[in-house]
């Protein structure tokens, strides 16, 4: 993972016969970060790219994430996908000291 890290999941309501309650931990390099848990409506909609997660502090480096059920309840888990950005030290503030010079 980069600088940031962002996780959206599909959200299910008014299904007959299923789980649609989501539930939902989440670890980064082993340490506990957050929950998400989504009660569902009486729609029979779906909700897709939505934000469970989001982490904009992460240091530079190697990481790992664990998205996990989590609670006493089933729960169902819809991962949709997952953005992260890297911005390598000084990327950002590059300043070309030299021009080339057109041919």
């Amino acid at each position: 993972l980069g600088q940031e890290v962002y996780v959206f999941f599909i959200l299910a309501n008014n299904i007959p016969y299923v789980t649609t309650f989501t539930n939902l931990s989440f670890t980064l390099d082993g340490q506990h970060e957050g929950v998400f848990s989504h009660e569902p409506s009486d729609s029979p909609d779906y909700d897709y790219n939505f934000p469970v997660f989001a982490k904009t502090d992460i240091p530079i480096g190697h990481h790992s994430m664990n998205v996990v059920a989590t609670g006493m309840n089933h729960s169902l888990l819809l991962f949709d996908y997952v953005i992260y950005r890297y911005n390598p030290v000084g990327f950002l503030n590059f300043n070309p000291t030299h021009t080339p010079s057109p041919a």
